[in-house]
């Protein structure tokens, strides 16, 4: 359902990564203008610019960070085998849950930021120009080597420990 949700939100996400990137001020006229601006030059597909890698990151990184919630949750508190059999041994305290939602956020995080960098540069298309997702990974790796790939990874775990913390948590306590 995540990557599915990149269908929605990928227009936005290009229209914000295009303002971002162009260092132009505004709001609501630079977002209309930016859209404007991309769909006159790319037409419709410009607003998709990255948008198979941008399901993968989106993939990569929930399957890390919601798959990795139950065993470390597992770990950290006594008798806790899934969300579900919360109603058995409690719901685990929200430090608990916290730190089991920010743990999983930083590791999918770590997995998943090759494409969270590929994503954002194929997007910003005129700053970094690539063919495709696979020409960008090999000119990433080719000009800033292979640590290249995790340029900015600390704010992108920083914000996915966040996220993934208040996400899991309020899941976990709903689910019980």
């Amino acid at each position: 359902a995540p990557a599915v949700s990149i269908l929605i939100t990928s227009p936005v996400d290009v229209v914000k990564a295009r303002i971002q990137a162009s260092g132009e001020g505004g709001i609501a006229v630079e977002t209309r203008g930016m859209l404007t601006k991309i769909v006159n030059k790319e037409g419709l597909a410009g607003l998709y610019r990255g948008l198979g890698v941008s399901m993968l990151r989106e993939a990569s990184l929930n399957t890390m960070r919601l798959g990795l919630y139950d065993p470390i949750m597992s770990q950290l508190h006594s008798g806790y085998r899934d969300m579900a059999s919360s109603k058995d041994t409690g719901v685990p305290p929200l430090h608990k849950r916290w730190l089991c939602g920010s743990l999983g956020g930083i590791v999918g995080s770590a997995a998943a930021n090759p494409m969270e960098l590929i994503k954002c540069r194929i997007q910003c298309a005129g700053h970094h120009t690539y063919a495709n997702s696979f020409n960008a990974f090999r000119e990433i790796v080719k000009h800033e080597g292979f640590g290249g790939l995790w340029n900015g990874a600390g704010v992108f775990a920083l914000r996915n420990a966040i996220g993934s913390a208040a996400n899991l948590s309020t899941l976990s306590a709903l689910k019980a």
